[in-house]
């Protein structure tokens, strides 16, 4: 999806949507083809992980998600 001129991706887990830039703030690759694991969701390109509830990247501290508040309203996020 998209957010003004941002593309964001979505995760959803345990009832809860979680938002974040849909791009690696490494190497600038899209989450697209991404498949979540839990609150994680990997890079394709170099494999690094980052937690969707806060952007961490708990292999590299210098590096985090933009993440973006969310909730679903009826049909909307």
């Amino acid at each position: 999806g998209r957010v003004g001129i941002r593309q964001v991706a979505l995760v959803r887990r345990n009832g809860e949507v979680f938002a974040f830039r849909n791009v690696c703030p490494h190497a600038g690759q899209s989450f697209a083809t991404a498949r979540p694991v839990g609150y994680r969701v990997t890079c394709p390109r170099h494999q690094w992980e980052f937690d969707v509830r806060d952007g961490s990247c708990p292999a590299h501290d210098l590096y985090r998600l933009r993440v973006y508040p969310a909730r679903e309203e009826g049909d909307w996020i």
